[in-house]
C-alpha cells in the first residue's frame, strides 16, 4: 500500500514526501490507512487512503468510482463530507477528517441529541436537481434464509411478523447514508465533527436507515438511549412510523447470520464488551420490543 501512496502523492502533490502511514481503525466495508506528507515549503499535511472491500466491487463493479462520484456529489449538495484528492481503479485518497469514533461519550445525552439530529438532517437533503439520482434505490425486499431459520435469534418470529405485516406505505423517498452506526460518526471533544464511510448510500424510505441504526445505538448505548435518539429523530424530521416496526424487523433480519463480523470493530473503538453473545442478547431484546412494545 505504501508504494502505491507515494505514486498517488506525486500526482496531487508532486514533489512531497511520504512521511510515515499508519491504519485506522474502522469497521468491515473498506481498508483505510492514514498517511503524513511533507511538502516542499515544508507543510506537513495528513489524508486517508481508502481500498474499497470486495463485496462493494462485486456490488457496483467500480468500487472507487462510484464511492468518489457520491462524495463529490454530496459536498456539492453542501454536506460536510471529505473531500476527494486522488483515485484509480484500486484506491482513493480523501480528507482526513478531524475527531475518531467515541463509543464512551462523557455526555451521553448530547451524544445521542446530535446523533440522531445528523441523521434527520441528512434525510431532509432536497433530491430534486442533486445529481443523487445514480444511487440505488431499495423498497421493502425481505431476505430469504439462507439456510436453516435461527430459532435462538427469532428468525420464525421476525419473518411471521413480517409476512402478516404486509406491504408497508412507504414515506417518501429520501437519500440514506446506508451505515449510519456510531463506527461512522467522528467526534472532538464532545461535538459530532464527521460522518464517513457512504459507501452504501441509497435512495428508499427513511425510516429503513432509522431502523438499522436504532439497533446500532441499542447495542452500543443501551435501551434508553436508543428510544431518546428516536424521539429526537422524529421531533427533527417527524416521518410516518406506523410502518416502523416493519422496518426495525427487516433491519434486525440481515444481521441474523453477521454477528461474528459485526462485533468485531467494537474492541478498537474501546468497547470489547460489546462482544458476538452481548450483541445476540441485545438482538433478541431489540425483536421483543417492536414485536411486543409493552414488554
Amino acid at each position: 500500500m505504501e508504494a502505491q501512496i507515494v505514486k498517488a502523492i506525486q500526482e496531487f502533490a508532486p514533489g512531497s514526501e511520504l512521511i510515515r502511514t499508519w491504519p485506522l481503525k474502522g469497521g468491515i466495508s473498506a481498508t483505510t490507512t492514514a498517511f503524513e506528507i511533507e511538502r516542499s515549503n515544508g507543510m506537513r499535511e495528513t489524508y486517508v487512503a481508502r481500498i474499497p472491500a470486495d463485496y462493494n466491487f462485486e456490488q457496483f463493479g467500480d468500487a472507487v468510482a462510484h464511492e468518489v462520484k457520491i462524495l463529490r456529489t454530496l459536498r456539492e449538495n453542501g454536506l460536510p463530507v471529505a473531500r476527494t484528492y486522488f483515485s484509480n481503479e484500486e484506491f482513493y485518497v480523501l480528507e482526513f477528517l478531524p475527531g475518531e469514533p467515541d463509543l464512551n461519550p462523557t455526555d451521553l445525552s448530547s451524544h445521542i441529541k446530535q446523533y440522531a439530529e445528523r441523521l434527520a438532517e441528512i434525510h431532509q437533503l432536497p433530491l430534486e436537481g442533486s445529481g443523487l439520482d445514480f444511487l440505488p434505490s431499495y423498497g421493502s425486499r425481505i431476505w430469504e434464509p439462507e439456510q436453516e431459520l435461527v430459532i435462538e435469534l427469532c428468525e420464525p418470529e421476525i419473518r411471521n411478523v413480517l409476512q402478516r405485516l404486509g406491504e408497508p406505505e412507504f414515506n417518501p423517498v429520501a437519500f440514506r447514508h446506508g451505515d449510519y452506526w456510531p463506527g461512522n460518526l467522528l467526534w472532538q471533544d464532545g461535538q459530532l465533527t464527521g460522518v464517513i464511510d457512504w459507501e452504501n448510500a441509497n435512495l428508499g424510505d427513511p425510516a429503513f436507515d432509522l431502523a438499522c441504526t436504532r439497533l446500532d445505538v441499542m447495542w452500543a448505548y443501551g435501551e434508553d438511549a436508543m428510544k431518546e435518539m428516536t424521539q429526537i429523530y422524529l421531533a427533527k424530521n417527524p416521518i410516518n412510523t406506523d410502518w416502523l416496526p416493519f422496518w426495525d424487523l427487516r433491519a434486525s433480519l440481515r444481521m441474523v447470520s453477521m454477528f461474528d463480523k459485526l462485533a468485531e470493530p467494537y474492541p478498537g473503538f474501546g468497547r470489547p464488551d460489546i462482544t458476538t453473545e452481548t450483541m445476540r442478547r441485545g438482538f433478541v431484546r431489540f425483536v421483543e420490543l417492536v414485536i411486543q412494545p409493552s414488554s
